[in-house]
C-alpha cells in the first residue's frame, strides 16, 4: 500500500507544486502590502489566500476520483489494475494519498492564515487569537482541555467527512463505468450519482439521534451529539471504498 501511495503522490506532484506556488505568490503579495503600507493590497491578499486554502483542500479531495475516472478511460487504467495489487489496495491508495494531501495542505494553510492574522491584528489593532480564545474560555465556561478536545474532535470530523466525500465520488465513478461501460456521458452520470449518494447520506445523517439544533448544548453535549454522524460517515466511507473495489474487480470492463 505504501508504494502505491507514493506512486499517487508522484503522479500528482505537479498539482501540489502549483498549489504551493500559488500560496507563495499570495504570501509575497501579502508581505508586499505590509512593506508598501497599502491596506487594500493587504486585504485583497488575505482574502485571496483564505479562498485559495479552501479551494486547494476541495480540489485535493476530488483528486482521487478524477484520477480514477481518467484511468478507466485510458490504457493506464488497464495497466494499473492488471498489477498484482488488488483493486481494494489501489483505490485505497488513491483515497489515502488524497487524504494525506488534504491534511498537509490544511496544516500549511492554517499556519499561514494564523501568522497572517497575527500580523493583521498587530497592525490594525484587531483582537488577537489569544484574546479570542480567552474570551471563549471565560464566556462559555470552558477549560483549556475541553477546548482542545473540541478542536480535536472537529479536526477528526473534517478528515472523516473529506474521506467520505472522496470515497463516494469514486463510487459514483465506478457505478457510472459499470452502467455505461465505454459509452459517452459517463462523466455527467458520475456527477448525478455523486449528488444522489451525498444527498442520501445527508438525509440519513439528519435522522440520527442528536442531529439538528445545537443551541443550548454545552461542549460535552455537542461532542456526544456529533458522534453518530462521525460513525455514519466513517462507515459509509468504508462501504463506498469496498463497493468501488468490488465493482472495479468484477463489473468494470477495462
Amino acid at each position: 500500500m505504501l508504494k502505491l501511495i507514493k506512486h499517487e503522490f508522484r503522479k500528482n506532484l505537479s498539482i501540489y507544486g502549483a498549489m504551493l506556488l500559488a500560496f507563495a505568490v499570495l504570501e509575497a503579495l501579502y508581505a508586499g502590502g505590509f512593506a508598501a503600507d497599502k491596506e487594500d493590497l493587504i486585504a485583497i491578499a488575505f482574502a485571496l489566500e483564505a479562498f485559495a486554502a479552501f479551494a486547494a483542500v476541495v480540489f485535493t479531495v476530488f483528486i482521487a476520483p478524477v484520477n480514477f475516472s481518467r484511468e478507466l478511460k485510458t490504457k493506464s487504467g488497464y495497466l494499473v489494475f492488471m498489477t498484482p495489487n488488488s483493486a481494494y489496495r489501489i483505490i485505497g491508495a488513491k483515497l489515502l494519498s488524497s487524504l494525506i494531501g488534504v491534511g498537509v495542505l490544511g496544516i500549511i494553510s492554517s499556519v499561514l492564515m494564523t501568522l497572517n492574522y497575527g500580523a493583521l491584528s498587530d497592525k490594525f489593532g484587531l483582537d488577537s487569537i489569544r484574546s479570542m480564545m480567552d474570551y471563549m474560555l471565560v464566556n462559555f465556561d470552558l477549560s483549556v482541555g475541553g477546548l482542545i478536545s473540541f478542536a480535536g474532535f472537529m479536526i477528526i470530523e473534517i478528515v472523516v467527512s473529506c474521506f467520505a466525500v472522496s470515497a463516494f465520488a469514486i463510487l459514483a465513478v465506478a457505478l457510472s463505468a459499470t452502467i455505461l461501460h465505454r459509452q459517452k456521458g459517463r462523466g455527467v452520470i458520475s456527477v448525478i450519482l455523486f449528488i444522489v449518494l451525498m444527498g442520501l447520506l445527508s438525509f440519513i445523517s439528519s435522522k440520527l439521534p442528536g442531529a439538528g439544533a445545537t443551541s443550548g448544548k454545552d461542549l460535552r453535549e455537542l461532542l456526544i451529539s456529533g458522534l453518530p454522524t462521525l460513525i455514519l460517515d466513517a462507515a459509509a466511507a468504508a462501504g463506498a471504498w469496498y463497493a468501488s473495489s468490488w465493482l472495479a474487480e468484477h463489473k468494470i470492463a477495462l
